[in-house]
């Protein structure tokens, strides 16, 4: 696996590209070359299979507001470097959350990264939040199929319509730390496939905007907001397990 990651701050510029191979990584930094034991830190793993340009100018309020704790933010657009990413436990076990920001994982050719996801990362106690762009890109019958995969979840489309939704009592949610009201154009979740405690926010009929229900060990989360506002990226950020006084300038790594 290789992955280039920038990283910049007010006082210096770096580049390495860090490749995976067994126990050990290789560090080429500065053009040196350094063998170093596999010790990987803590990211976020940003999945967007269909690499829209607008991504960053869009979800740039959801980039920087993750937490600099959380370490970088690494974005894998190549299916191939996803599936070696997922297929090494130690990379996988490395990342504090995995957001699927589009809805390209949906496609027949991907599913290997979406079982790998679910076997190596979600069941064993990861968190995935499907979000961004996925809902204003995916299709019903995709949406259906790629859900239906997850013994014991039922979730299941509900059309899109937009409005206010109410925020429902959830594992995870301080009483105050989000809005209690959101007002977005949503890709639902059918209310009759909710479990209870899953739903996060839910419209007049009972169907979600937002939702997360446990995976085995971990965490799946959906936020159906196709629009791009400050209560999408904090409900996000509490998904991945981050409060909002965690809340800052995360760093977001190019792949």
């Amino acid at each position: 696996m290789a992955t280039t990651n920038h990283h910049s701050d007010h006082q210096s510029h770096t580049c390495e590209r860090t490749t995976v191979n067994g126990n050990s990584t290789t560090i080429v930094h500065d053009d040196r070359t350094v063998p170093r034991p596999l010790r990987i830190p803590r990211h976020v793993l940003l999945l967007s299979l269909q690499s829209p340009s607008w991504f960053d100018t869009e979800y740039e309020n959801l980039l920087h507001a993750l937490p600099a704790k959380s370490g970088r933010i690494l974005k894998a657009e190549d299916p191939e470097d996803a599936l070696e990413m997922l297929s090494h436990r130690e990379v996988a076990n490395s990342f504090s959350a995995v957001l699927i920001a589009d809805h390209g994982i949906t496609f027949p050719r991907h599913s290997p990264i979406w079982h790998l996801l679910l076997k190596n990362y979600i069941r064993k106690g990861g968190r995935v939040i499907i979000c961004c762009g996925f809902p204003c890109g995916v299709i019903p019958r995709d949406f259906d199929t790629m859900f239906s995969e997850i013994e014991g979840l039922d979730w299941k489309f509900a059309g899109c319509s937009r409005g206010e939704y109410g925020r429902a009592e959830a594992p995870g949610q301080e009483k105050d730390a989000l809005s209690d009201v959101v007002d977005w154009n949503a890709v639902k979740l059918r209310a009759e496939g909710m479990k209870p405690g899953e739903s996060w926010y839910s419209d007049s009929t009972g169907d979600s905007a937002a939702a997360m229900a446990k995976v085995g060990e971990g965490w799946l989360g959906y936020v159906g907001n196709v629009d791009v506002d400050r209560d999408t990226a904090m409900i996000i950020l509490r998904m991945c397990g981050f409060d909002e006084s965690e809340g800052g300038q995360g760093v977001y790594l190019e792949e």
